[in-house]
């Protein structure tokens, strides 16, 4: 590296087992920082500021740290061999960590940094499930079909909210159930050409179940099924 004074300054540890600065003397380009064991990592600064902060791995074996130097966007970590993941951080620590992998054959993370928000993960290639889990594991699992020909599930992380379940494709059913088993479980038909129930949720008893149209009550195994079936019925025949 060349170290005359109007390109790169080098700066070395005594004890060699430190950083190395590396800045730039017109502080109009880069600002290095290497590892002087080369085995760590290679911080490259924007001197202006208003440009983006790269840290490299000396070995190209490890990440790729990509900060912004105003610290109100996003960080990146790149793995150097672009076969791990790649990383991104927001510096303000207030906003999404989107994480991609490299070879876009795995797993897309995207964790809140500040852990209190959701962590959404999707499937590079589309093939496979997107998962979105809340980093504190106390709300909504999101999981979504990548290649949309299979349920879309919303699933509660304890286990005891709400699970939402769609499918994708809208021609099979679209389950919800009530997060606290004391309301309906609306379960309804996506192309309203079948049944459209709603089961009561303790899941052993019908609560209402109406036909696509609208117009009249299929058979259920309601106490009132009677009662509401002849209030449905006049109500259809005031409305012809």
């Amino acid at each position: 590296m060349d170290q005359d004074q109007d390109d790169y300054i080098q700066v070395f540890d005594k004890d060699q087992d430190d950083y190395i600065p590396l800045l730039d003397s017109d502080k109009d380009d880069y600002i290095y920082a290497l590892d002087s064991d080369q085995d760590d990592y290679i911080p490259l600064l924007d001197s202006d500021k208003d440009d983006y902060i790269y840290a490299l791995d000396s070995d190209k074996d490890d990440y790729i740290l990509l900060l912004d130097s105003d610290k109100d966007d996003y960080i990146y970590a790149l793995d150097s061999d672009k076969d791990d993941y790649i990383y991104a951080l927001d510096s303000d620590k207030d906003d999404y960590i989107p994480l991609l992998d490299s070879d876009k054959d795995d797993y897309i993370y995207a964790l809140d940094s500040d852990k209190d928000d959701y962590i959404s993960v999707l499937d590079s290639d589309k093939d496979d499930y997107i998962y979105a889990l809340d980093s504190d594991q106390d709300d909504y699992i999101s999981v979504l079909d990548s290649d949309k020909d299979d349920y879309i599930y919303a699933l509660d992380s304890d286990q005891d909210d709400y699970i939402s379940v769609l499918d994708s494709d809208k021609d099979d059913y679209i389950l919800l159930l009530d997060s606290d088993k004391d309301d309906y479980i609306p379960l309804l038909d996506s192309d309203k050409y079948d049944y459209i129930y709603a089961l009561n949720s303790d899941q052993d008893d019908y609560i209402q179940v109406l036909d696509e149209d609208q117009d009249d009550y299929i058979s259920q195994f309601y106490y009132d099924v009677q009662i509401y079936s002849q209030q449905f019925n006049q109500l259809d025949f005031y409305n012809s």
